[in-house]
């Protein structure tokens, strides 16, 4: 936007005018004289001289400044505007219905300028001016982005691009080259709305949507210098490849795929969500059991749990920093308690942080059932004790789900219960400078549901005895139809 208010000011005065008006006096030879002279220019009470113009809208003499304004804001509001990106049009709309609307400020410096409580001197100085074309002034208009931000969200969510920093390709033994993000830029496309809306024609303007690309922090030059000779932490976990697991082992090699060769700088906080990105088919991941809940499921991205974990023990051992990091809901059997790591993309992730002076590579590898994560950098820096205890049991609850499509009398455990349980941790990381860190941390794991499916005729008396002081829910009827049975892992 710019200011025009001041200039409108300036256009209603000058030196030419007053010199007509000082040779007109002499020429007819006194001020009453000048004034019946020139009565007939001067506009009728309350309008605006004859020849003002606004946004090319001319003024007669008869209608008012405000109702020229007006006029011109609607005319200048009701243009049409294009923003096109790529050869398509992504948005258009009214400069109005896009948010915009005329400066109340610059209207009112308008009107001011044209005061017909001012002299008449000054009114014949306005009034010669705007019949020779002197006098004229454009609309200021303003588009709140907030509007316009609105509008292109989902373009937006769909364009933004973040930065992929260089990383190191093990298979190629070289570095794999970094890429510009790309941003949908609010303010530039705004910027470039108004542009158009400066131009006093009708005619649709066509703008394109502004981008900006944001470059990454990490170039392959610099990753091609990364001593990556030692190995600073390591931790390795099986997983089952055959049978109703393939669609299982297949995420954990698409999540593995995610973070290796990524570069961990000194300092800097690495986030297994934003490498990995969402489970989803169009990024790779197949559908698979996961928990949710404390129950196991079919979802897409059964199996990611397992690279995060992986990755967590093998941070924990290597002396990083742990920054985020929520256990499942259950003790997971490929790791030990108090080792694993949940992650659900977008919100729970699993963030960690290099506290060395040099950079780390990750290298992670899904191969015939074994998951190996390795840190490598210059040195191994640190040495790590981790010592586990169990401080806490609660027993688990049996849930009923009465079935009708199953056979007569026919039971199946969905899921086995186990109890939920506290597991205090104490971490001792003794760097090679001499510096010891004593981190004491605490896991509470809730009681996992025992959930029995009964068909029609069966009951509780059916099923094996409780545990100890475990419960039965109140039995639920599932109707006609259910979802599929998913086999205890």
């Amino acid at each position: 936007m710019r200011a025009h208010a001041a200039s409108v000011l300036k256009t209603m005065s000058g030196h030419g005018t007053l010199a007509r008006l000082f040779s007109s006096l002499l020429l007819v030879g006194g001020g009453a004289l000048v004034v019946r002279y020139f009565a007939r220019i001067l506009p009728e009470n309350g309008g605006a001289p004859a020849g003002f113009t606004v946004d090319g809208e001319r003024a007669d003499g008869r209608i008012s400044a405000q109702a020229l304004l007006e006029a011109a804001s609607i005319k200048r509001l009701a243009r049409q505007v294009n923003v096109v990106h790529a050869g398509r049009t992504v948005l258009t709309g009214t400069l109005a219905e896009l948010g915009a609307s005329v400066a109340p400020a610059h209207a009112s410096a308008v009107v001011a300028g044209l005061d017909h409580q001012a002299t008449v001197w000054r009114r014949i100085a306005l009034a010669l001016r705007a019949r020779d074309g002197e006098l004229h002034t454009s609309l200021v208009t303003t588009l709140p982005v907030e509007e316009l931000a609105a509008r292109l969200a989902p373009l937006k969510e769909r364009l933004d691009t973040r930065p992929n920093a260089a990383r190191w390709n093990f298979t190629s033994d070289r570095a794999v080259p970094e890429e510009d993000g790309v941003l949908v830029d609010l303010y530039g496309t705004a910027e470039a709305i108004l542009g158009a809306a400066e131009s006093a024609t009708t005619t649709p303007a066509t703008v394109s949507l502004a981008l900006r690309r944001t470059p990454p922090t990490i170039t392959a030059d610099a990753v091609g210098r990364i001593d990556r000779s030692v190995e600073v932490g390591r931790y390795e976990t099986r997983f089952a490849t055959t049978g109703g697991q393939r669609s299982r082992a297949q995420n954990v090699a698409r999540a593995a795929e995610g973070i290796d060769g990524v570069v961990v700088m000194p300092r800097e906080p690495f986030s297994f969500n934003e490498h990995v990105g969402p489970r989803s088919a169009e990024n790779g991941f197949s559908q698979a059991g996961e928990i949710y809940k404390g129950e196991m499921r079919l979802g897409i991205g059964g199996g990611t749990c397992q690279v995060a974990s992986t990755l967590h023990a093998a941070a924990l051992f290597g002396g990083f920093e742990v920054i985020m990091r929520s256990p499942h809901s259950r003790p997971s059997a490929y790791i030990p308690i108090g080792l694993d790591a949940t992650v659900v993309y977008p919100d729970v992730d699993l963030r960690l942080r290099n506290p060395f002076e040099f950079p780390v590579i990750v290298r992670a590898v899904a191969h015939e059932g074994t998951l190996t994560i390795q840190l490598l950098g210059r040195q191994k820096m640190a040495n790590v004790e981790l010592q586990t205890a169990t401080v806490g049991e609660t027993p688990f609850k049996r849930k009923l789900n009465a079935l009708r499509y199953l056979a007569f009398g026919r039971v199946v455990r969905k899921q086995a219960g186990r109890k939920g349980v506290v597991v205090e941790k104490l971490r001792t990381v003794r760097f090679l400078d001499g510096r010891t860190v004593i981190e004491k941390l605490r896991d509470t794991y809730p009681p996992t549901t025992e959930i029995y499916l009964l068909g029609p005729g069966a009951t509780e008396a059916d099923l094996p005895p409780l545990e100890g002081d475990a419960t039965t829910l109140a039995t639920e009827d599932g109707g006609a139809r259910a979802g599929e049975v998913i086999p205890e892992p």
